[in-house]
């Protein structure tokens, strides 16, 4: 089942990013190292890399412009400013306040403003196995509100706008004729803007999301 989760982001993320850059081409070579299970690699840099290409895909295919691979991990436009999104896969919880503050560190590192972007797949296994797939995503949007207080110690000026968590899990179901199974996927986003800019990131997150439903849907029905 895990194959068939890095086939459907591997089909996601080659459908989007249709113009590899060298960047983009040295990345999808580290990915290819990977195994068919994250158990079977020696260390995490195929799925590190893996989840950078599939926030890359998502946000093109949800219409923001100018998305590149790029430092920290990926860059895009936002208006006339470059912004920066740091993309950390956390293998434990437990990891969590350290793997922000590496993200936090990049962005600062690179003087861009940006978001932070974490891979949250273990924690919302952990939660689904324990009880059941309705566990999953409250485990997702309660590592964010930690990340995001984390954050709020860190950097008190503003330089992460936004933080964005997101899983998939496992689910089976018996059926009549067998066995089927589905990845649920959980995105939980917590924004850091400046008073009175609440209504353009709320047409922002509405805009992003009926686009990119609607280009995943188109993709998956062919």
């Amino acid at each position: 089942m895990e194959a068939h989760r890095t086939l459907l982001e591997s089909y996601l993320i080659t459908s989007a990013l249709a113009d590899p850059s060298e960047i983009l081409r040295a990345t999808l070579v580290r990915l290819l190292e990977g195994h068919d299970t994250s158990y079977e690699d020696a260390n995490s840099t195929p799925r590190d890399m893996q989840f950078e290409l599939l926030i890359a895909a998502l946000m093109t295919l949800g219409g923001i412009s100018g998305v590149r691979m790029g430092e920290p991990d990926i860059q895009f436009k936002l208006g006339k400013r470059t912004v920066g999104v740091a993309a950390k896969r956390l293998r434990s919880p437990r990891k969590l306040v350290a793997r922000v503050g590496d993200a936090f560190r990049q962005l600062e590192r690179h003087g861009l403003q940006g978001m932070i972007a974490l891979n949250l797949d273990s924690a919302a296994e952990v939660a689904f196995a324990k009880d059941g797939e309705a566990a999953a995503h409250p485990a997702v949007t309660g590592l964010v509100a930690q990340a995001a207080k984390r954050i709020d110690q860190m950097d008190p000026q503003g330089r992460v706008i936004g933080i964005v968590g997101f899983a998939t899990v496992f689910a089976m179901s018996d059926s009549e004729d067998g066995y089927g199974f589905s990845l649920p996927t959980s995105i939980a986003m917590h924004w850091r803007v400046s008073k009175g800019m609440e209504d353009s990131v709320s047409s922002f997150s509405n805009d992003f999301g009926s686009t990119l439903t609607a280009r995943l849907q188109s993709l998956l029905a062919t």
